[in-house]
């Protein structure tokens, strides 16, 4: 059974513009729910949640730690009506047996079709989700491992594929400045360790519905930063436009 914590690990939702063999099939994005320990129980909750011929719809969460190196992959049935499916982090269950030796550890998520053809935990599947899979989420869990930079697999994926960031801005999104820099969260009142934002200018997305948070976009993601450590940016062309006070999530 699932153990879940008010304040989880929060997904990082990219929809990036790749197609796993030139099939558009599952949910549009999703989101993961932590438990608690060293190799927590999760949950994925997937966003609009299509049949892939099964009953359910098909994603796949590849596990790897800040070095990129993948310990643990699992293919998961999310259900069509609650868009939920679950998994148990194994380390080490990954066909090269490796073993994670560096925090955040990364939970990547990839849409598949009905009928994919790799299985669970083989380099085949790691292989083929990396080259050619649609990540459609991302978060970062901290174990109790010496911590560095958050890899991120959707945004390596997606500069290694053009150098540019597929990541949708939301039209009316404006850009800002954080002159001071800010602490980073992951959601509102959910801080990412040892991220910061540095001085310059961000995207700006709209706030949060307690208006305390900024939505911002950080290396090809969505995050969080607090209100009052942003503010408009007079550099051209934006010269001191408002930022959106529209709530989102």
């Amino acid at each position: 059974m699932l153990r879940y914590k008010v304040l989880f690990g929060t997904v990082i939702i990219l929809v990036l513009a790749l197609s796993l063999c030139g099939v558009a099939s599952a949910a549009s994005s999703a989101t993961i729910n932590f438990g608690t320990g060293q190799q927590p129980d999760f949950a994925v909750h997937g966003v609009d949640v299509v049949d892939d011929g099964g009953g359910c719809d098909l994603v796949v969460v590849v596990i790897a730690d800040a070095t990129g190196q993948i310990t643990d992959t699992h293919i998961l049935c999310l259900n069509l009506v609650s868009g939920f499916g679950g998994a148990s982090t194994s380390w080490g269950a990954y066909a090269t047996g490796y073993i994670p030796v560096l925090a955040p550890i990364t939970y990547t998520i990839f849409d598949i079709p009905g009928g994919y053809p790799f299985g669970e935990n083989t380099t085949a599947l790691g292989n083929d989700l990396l080259a050619n899979g649609t990540c459609i989420g991302e978060a970062f869990y901290y174990p109790d491992l010496v911590t560095g930079a958050p890899f991120s697999i959707c945004h390596h994926k997606t500069a290694a594929v053009g150098g540019g960031c597929s990541l949708t801005i939301p039209e009316g999104s404006v850009v800002g400045e954080a002159p001071s820099g800010a602490q980073v969260f992951y959601e509102p009142g959910n801080v990412a360790p040892n991220v910061i934002l540095n001085a310059g200018t961000y995207i700006v997305v709209g706030q949060d519905k307690s208006e305390i948070y900024y939505k911002v976009v950080l290396a090809c993601q969505f995050l969080w930063v607090r209100k009052d450590t942003v503010q408009p940016s007079f550099q051209s062309p934006q010269n001191g436009a408002s930022l959106p006070t529209r709530i989102v999530s």
